[in-house]
């Protein structure tokens, strides 16, 4: 008598077409997994794409502004903080200043010496963060999310120092790049369908997003875990959740003029 039973014609019949199709189902696994992790790629790569030609965008605007300001601080009128003929250069130049309303002449004290749009009183930036920053570096620095002291609007101050021919700091020249204007600007980049885009400084506050910026800007963001990884690294790629808490394949960059600035991300579905 056999040690096992014995098997139905059905269940050999069974095993024979498992036998027969498990090959297929095995390459169409498979088959189906490469194509999944191609499309990945894809999009990882496009992600990234997207967030650098974002960031080189405003690479060129800050560049552009800070060769507008390195101009300014070697002009006589400037160095020597005479009132009148400085605020008459910095309104010619203001023209040439994409994004912004406003260029500010400061002596070293941080008390406004010229400045384009008119002063109702006084006003000092001695106690801005920024302006410490310049006073310590003797560099161009670009400031973190903040109110305006002039206008009272959101806006990032890029900041350049004014030195004489001994090296001494007279001064420290600012314009001030507004959030509005970033937003459309970003806005207008034409971002493919389902895609986001932000823009975030040092310290994880939002600056511009897309779309629906009025959800976000001026907000932290610095616990959002996309956020924890784009303040660490210079540029790359992850699919995390995103400001709205959803995941995506993220694209990041770095702005390079200052390095740590402003961060580019880029979010694809």
């Amino acid at each position: 008598m056999s040690r096992f039973p014995s098997v139905s014609l059905r269940s050999r019949l069974m095993m024979v077409v498992i036998l027969a199709v498990l090959p297929a189902l095995i390459v169409t696994f498979y088959s189906g997994l490469r194509q999944r992790q191609r499309a990945l790629a894809d999009t990882r790569a496009t992600a990234l794409a997207l967030a650098r030609d974002l960031s080189d965008a405003q690479e060129e605007i800050v560049g552009n502004t800070h060769r507008i300001l390195v101009t300014l601080a070697q002009l006589p009128q400037v160095i020597r903080r005479d009132p009148e003929a400085s605020t008459a250069v910095l309104a010619r130049l203001l023209r040439l200043s994409e994004g912004s309303t406003n260029i500010v002449a400061c002596d070293s004290a941080g008390q406004v010496f010229a400045n384009v749009i008119p002063l109702i009183q006084p006003i000092s930036y001695s106690d801005r963060e920024w302006f410490q920053r310049v006073l310590q570096t003797h560099s161009f620095v670009i400031s973190d999310f903040l109110i305006g002291r002039i206008n009272g609007k959101p806006e990032v101050i890029l900041a350049n120092p004014v030195v004489d021919d001994s090296g001494h700091l007279q001064g420290v020249l600012h314009t001030a790049l507004r959030i509005d204007w970033l937003n459309r600007f970003i806005a207008k980049r034409n971002l493919p369908q389902g895609v986001t885009g932000s823009v975030i400084d040092r310290n994880g506050t939002v600056l511009a997003h897309y779309p629906h910026p009025e959800q976000f800007i001026g907000k932290s963001a610095a616990e959002i875990p996309v956020v924890k990884r784009v303040l660490d690294e210079i540029e790359g790629v992850a699919e995390l959740p995103g400001l709205n808490g959803e995941a995506y394949v993220f694209g990041y960059a770095s702005l390079r003029k200052v390095p740590g600035s402003m961060h580019t991300v880029v979010g694809t579905p």
